[in-house]
């Protein structure tokens, strides 16, 4: 005896989202969109009418004590840390005004930028883990 096939319930509820949404979820986004826009677009089918956040990815808070840390060290911090290089005898001794120092002050610069935006991924993936 041969079965036939179920039909869709097209009157049925689905759990969380409509029919509709799920159909307007499933259409392809609009090419050139940027990740960020398009998902503004699945929040708009998904919670029409809400109030968008302000950004789609999650932020973390920073203590104003490591705030206050980032911006001393690419201040005065890295001075510090390149001073402390040459009395260390690991570079010769710099002229302030010079190519060489300053080339230093902006690799510890960069340094820095790369170390906190390393800490903020490996902060926004334990912030993500069960």
């Amino acid at each position: 005896m041969a079965s036939e096939p179920c039909s869709p319930d097209q009157h049925g509820e689905l759990d969380g989202i409509s029919i509709e949404q799920t159909l307007d979820l499933r259409v392809r986004s609009e090419r050139g969109r940027t990740e960020a826009e398009q998902w503004f677009a699945i929040w708009d089918i998904l919670f029409p009418g809400a109030q968008r956040p302000d950004s789609p990815y999650m932020e973390y808070e920073q203590s104003p004590e490591f705030v206050d840390f980032a911006t001393f060290f690419q201040g005065r911090g890295r001075i510090v840390l390149a001073e402390e290089l040459v009395s260390a005898g690991l570079l010769g001794p710099l002229a302030p005004a010079s190519d060489e120092y300053q080339t230093l002050l902006n690799a510890l610069h960069s340094g820095l930028d790369l170390i906190l935006k390393s800490f903020g991924l490996v902060l926004w993936r334990n912030l993500r883990l069960p």
